[in-house]
């Protein structure tokens, strides 16, 4: 029997039927649309099905937000889930809802060395606990054990634990978001919404130059991360050490996850921002970031360190949690 599963997040929903072949997964068919349209989303998950006219047996949605008894509220989206209900809403006899990280993590050990960057070697243990870091519209993490022949993923919400800075700059960065947000989370730097608000502390509070013609399309864009990642590739001097202050975040939230869960199983980076900027990942300075734990950097360098390139792992993930719970 087929399963449909989606990946939900702040941004996009994606969405695939997929049939299993022994330990492997078929896409049957895919569709995405924005997440700006989650009023219409059990009619539109309707008419996807109707439109494919494929068998279902189950579906499984991976949601960016934390799952309780069947039940997701969304951390940036201002709606929520609910098993039965959306079941019953999209006429299939079973829905199970999961964390959109906690999917990606049970994708991410299954992964082609082709759809992954290998950011440090290594040395990684099969059967060792791993985990995912994964900065988008917000910052997701998960983690996953290994007992009895396979991997189990975990929710986690670390994302929202407080920012803690590495240096006097960003103890500077860490007063100028309190004022904006009334709180420093890690999430509110280590997220495309951070990157822009770093951009905006360098400028205003540090007097670095801003381009004239990236401000003029910052005013009529909503999101600034594309544009700002863009301009760093040609050189901009702002953007870069925006760019080069989110990467130093990021590296350090990593090492402090592979550092609580000991994570020989490796370390990976997620989420739609690492992709699109190698150039501030595959550095001895991200490298350092990461494992600079004082007397356990040593431990931290013996850790897989890789950054997730397969754009639709999230959703294979929440097609492999269908077939093995549904």
């Amino acid at each position: 029997m087929n399963v449909l599963a989606g990946d939900i997040g702040g941004t996009n929903i994606r969405m695939g039927i997929f049939a299993q072949e022994g330990a492997d997964l078929r896409i049957l068919a895919e569709w995405r649309f924005p997440s700006r349209r989650h009023g219409e989303f059990a009619a539109l998950t309707g008419d996807f099905l109707r439109q494919q006219n494929l068998p279902i047996g189950c579906a499984c949605f991976g949601v960016a937000g934390p799952v309780r008894d069947g039940r997701a509220v969304f951390t940036n989206l201002d709606w929520q889930f609910e098993e039965k209900g959306l079941a019953a809403e999209i006429g299939l006899p079973r829905v199970l809802l999961l964390n959109d990280v906690q999917a990606l993590a049970l994708e991410a050990p299954l992964l082609a060395e082709t759809d992954l960057r290998t950011l440090q070697e290594g040395c990684p243990s099969a059967e060792g606990t791993a985990v995912v870091v994964a900065p988008g519209t917000g910052l997701g993490e998960a983690f996953l054990t290994f007992h009895e022949g396979r991997h189990t993923s975990h929710a986690s919400e670390g994302g929202h634990a407080d920012f803690a800075p590495g240096n006097p700059l960003e103890e500077e960065l860490q007063v100028f978001v309190r004022k904006e947000m009334g709180r420093a989370s890690v999430e509110s730097l280590c997220s495309g919404p951070g990157i822009a608000r770093i951009y905006r502390f360098l400028r205003d509070c540090k007097g670095r130059r801003e381009s004239a013609s990236l401000r003029e399309k910052m005013d009529r864009e909503r999101d600034a991360v594309p544009m700002i990642t863009a301009a760093a590739s040609e050189g901009d001097v702002l953007c870069r050490e925006a760019l080069e202050i989110f990467a130093d975040v990021l590296a350090r939230e990593a090492g402090n996850q592979a550092l609580r869960f000991l994570a020989f199983g490796g370390v990976y980076i997620g989420g739609g921002i690492a992709p699109r900027i190698p150039a501030f990942l595959e550095t001895e300075r991200f490298r350092r970031s990461f494992s600079d734990k004082g007397r356990f950097s040593k431990l931290l360098e013996q850790m897989p360190l890789k950054v997730i390139l397969h754009p639709a792992a999230a959703l294979r993930g929440a097609a492999r949690f269908a077939f093995r719970e549904g």
